[in-house]
């Protein structure tokens, strides 16, 4: 997950991480988008979650580029979270292995309802 922690000049900041991320990954990437809704009082422990796993965190995931949460204006509970690999091969390989069944378990137990997924490929398109 990208935190930006500086404070001075948000959008400039935001804007490098972007262009950074974009840069390191100008082809097309694969991922999933996660839809859910979280438990009372378990936001900060979804984003300690997915800080922990990330690529520059405790434990990288193979393939692993980054995860983005979007937490929804019109529903503050409420998570839009991709997560985006190197490749579809290395999605699948991660999706299935016995670590993230273990993972997923965690954050079922943050969120309240089965998430929804959505699966496919992810082209960058910017313009700044």
């Amino acid at each position: 997950m990208v935190r930006l922690n500086s404070g001075k000049d948000f959008f400039a900041e935001a804007r490098c991480a972007v262009l950074n991320s974009a840069s390191a990954y100008p082809h097309a990437v694969y991922g999933t988008i996660m839809m859910c809704r979280v438990k009372p009082g378990k936001k900060q422990d979804l984003e300690d979650f997915f800080e922990k796993y990330g690529h520059l965190g405790e434990y990288p995931i193979e393939g692993h580029i980054g995860s983005y949460i979007l937490w929804r204006d019109s529903d503050p509970e409420s998570a839009i979270i991709m997560t985006i690999f190197d490749n579809r091969e290395a999605y699948w390989r991660n999706a299935q292995s016995d670590e993230q069944h273990d993972r997923y378990l965690q954050i079922r137990s943050m969120i309240e309802d089965d998430p929804t997924w959505n699966d496919g490929d992810i082209k960058p398109f910017l313009r700044f």
